[in-house]
């Protein structure tokens, strides 16, 4: 009978979870609808679209295999990068300040908020599954990694602050590993699309260096972030 019941709360708590995790991504979306207003579809003044020179477009689609993309990708994909830029302005946050004065609820509410928005940019569009559920997952983790990190920064974070009294060892390290994930995503050229030559390559020797500081002694990170994909711009 012991084991039963562990085992039965065991199997709640975990219905729990998958029940939280499933009303993320609703409420999510819930709050980034309310809070944005309809997108103003006025022609800038101006500006005029049109498709490039085909002579052009046919030897770019010849020369780079898959550089093409569904038009509505082109919108989808910038809450993935969103949170790119969220990390290198947490790093860049962590550099000099303590990590408890992030705003770590804000940036939750600001992927909700811009993924609501190229959901109404994109609706002309067929809808894209495969954006769609990139968006949901990364958007649930980036959620629960920032809620966590609110959660103890907050808590335990500013009783070791107020102890310590200044930034210590594994502060700094924390900041260096925070540091590693933007620039790697930014920087490596990871797609295609012919870059300039001072982007590095994303070889294995330039992966190890970019995710693996030296570590300070009796110092660790829990810090991480997401990966998102590299993408070029479609014609």
């Amino acid at each position: 009978m012991f084991l039963f019941r562990w085992l039965k709360r065991i199997i709640k708590a975990i219905l729990w979870l998958v029940v939280i995790v499933v009303l993320i991504p609703i409420a999510g979306l819930a709050y980034g609808f309310l809070t944005t207003p309809a997108l103003d579809t006025t022609p800038l003044s101006g500006v005029a679209e049109g498709a490039p020179p085909k002579a052009l477009a046919v030897k770019i689609r010849a020369e780079i295999p898959r550089y093409q993309r569904p038009e509505e990708s082109t919108f989808l994909t910038y809450p993935e990068w969103a949170i790119v830029y969220a990390a290198r302005e947490y790093a860049g946050f962590v550099d000099k300040n303590q990590p408890s004065g992030f705003p770590y609820l804000s940036y939750i509410g600001r992927f909700w908020q811009d993924y609501a928005t190229v959901i109404r940019a994109s609706s002309a569009y067929k809808f894209n599954l495969d954006n769609n559920q990139m968006l949901v997952i990364i958007g649930t983790s980036h959620t629960i990694e920032h809620a966590i990190q609110w959660a103890y920064e907050n808590t335990v974070g500013r009783v070791t602050e107020a102890t310590a009294g200044k930034r210590t060892a594994v502060d700094i390290y924390q900041a260096k590993v925070a540091a590693t994930m933007p620039v790697f995503s930014t920087r490596c050229r990871g797609t295609s699309f012919p870059m300039p030559k001072s982007v590095p390559a994303c070889s294995p020797s330039s992966r190890q260096r970019t995710t693996a500081p030296s570590a300070p002694a009796n110092a660790s990170s829990p810090s991480a972030s997401p990966t998102p994909s590299s993408k070029a711009t479609p014609i």
